[in-house]
């Protein structure tokens, strides 16, 4: 009975680890992060920043990723990145409307072949940002980056999106 076990167990396992490899993935390139407008600091003092901002920012482009066909491969490399708000000292950020969220980056949808389904260069923003009253975000570290990010994806993936 244990043998059975074990193989069973082996084999889900095997089955997974196919999954989890035919699921789309998300490469990204942080091109020159030190002349970013919004990561760089004279004191020095926005280094868990700029590595908070990165995190968070892949995190929900994986978790969007998910929406692709199986052995897509979006690529991008971000040429720049611009908090919403700005930084009034080292120790905090005040989010104003007039200080919107942007990020420059260019990217590739490739197929599960390596065939090249969409590219473009990229300058994303969002002035109406302090306006959204439906902020899926409203309570995370970067809410208004991810949601920027979000709406991009959906307006630029909608032909390539899984329907569940």
């Amino acid at each position: 009975m244990k043998i059975t076990s074990r193989i069973f167990t082996l084999a889900a396992a095997t089955f997974m680890c196919f999954q989890v490899a035919a699921m789309a993935k998300v490469e990204v390139v942080w091109t020159n992060p030190e002349k970013y407008v919004d990561i760089k600091d004279p004191f020095n003092g926005m280094q868990n920043t700029k590595e908070d901002a990165f995190y968070n920012i892949e995190k929900v482009l994986k978790r969007l990723a998910k929406k692709l066909p199986d052995g897509y491969l979006l690529k991008l490399d971000v040429t720049d990145l611009d908090l919403a708000g700005e930084t009034q000292s080292r120790n905090f950020r005040v989010v104003r409307d007039m200080f919107p969220p942007r990020m420059e980056f260019s990217y590739q949808l490739l197929d599960g072949g390596d065939n090249v389904l969409a590219e473009n260069q990229e300058n994303i923003r969002d002035t109406s940002f302090m306006n959204k009253v439906s902020l899926r975000y409203k309570n995370e570290a970067y809410g208004f980056e991810k949601q920027l990010i979000e709406d991009w994806f959906k307006d630029s993936f909608t032909d390539y999106l899984v329907k569940n």
